[in-house]
């Protein structure tokens, strides 16, 4: 019958796929949930090992794919990479008068729950240009999620590299 045929083909192709798993073992890749839908958070991670606080805000605000946020994040977004046009940042005051006023104006136009973006908008709205502090204002366990994301970045590149140098039939002691 035709469940007995589906039944056999499963039992012959699991245990082909238990076999070659048996030799050969399998590469334990951390997945997107680690890097973030946007897939940058490892971006953010080591931008701040850097001490590049003002890369690690642009990584998180930075404009994402057009369609995937609501319309008046995504134009937030744009506005906030676009806050310096026109602006003489060698003017200190000029540069930081534009960045708390697009700051304050940005931060009411995220979307619910973009807590590190408003954390940062917030922040930059009262101290601007000030990324470190505005950095330390997102949630230390938030901070640490990007700091894990790097490590498991290296592990999958390092996964990777054994793979391709030994490949995958051999242990490497």
């Amino acid at each position: 019958t035709n469940d007995e045929e589906r039944v056999k083909a499963i039992t012959e192709r699991l245990t082909k796929a238990a076999s070659t798993m048996s030799k050969c073992g399998f590469v334990n890749y951390f997945g997107m949930q680690r890097f973030g839908k946007y897939r940058d958070t490892h971006k953010v991670g080591i931008a701040m090992l850097k001490g590049d606080f003002e890369g690690a805000a642009s990584t998180i605000m930075e404009p994402k794919p057009e369609g995937v946020e609501f319309e008046k994040t995504h134009h937030a977004r744009i506005r906030w990479m676009d806050r310096f046009v026109g602006v003489d940042t060698e003017n200190g005051d000029a540069k930081r008068k534009a960045e708390a006023t697009c700051a304050s104006r940005v931060g009411r136009d995220l979307g619910r729950f973009m807590m590190c973006e408003e954390r940062l908008m917030e922040a930059l709205s009262r101290r601007p240009c000030d990324y470190r502090g505005a950095f330390w204002a997102i949630p230390r366990n938030t901070k640490l999620m990007f700091l894990h994301a790097v490590q498991s970045y290296v592990w999958n590149k390092a996964a990777s590299y054994r793979i391709e140098r030994y490949g995958s039939e051999r242990a490497v002691l």
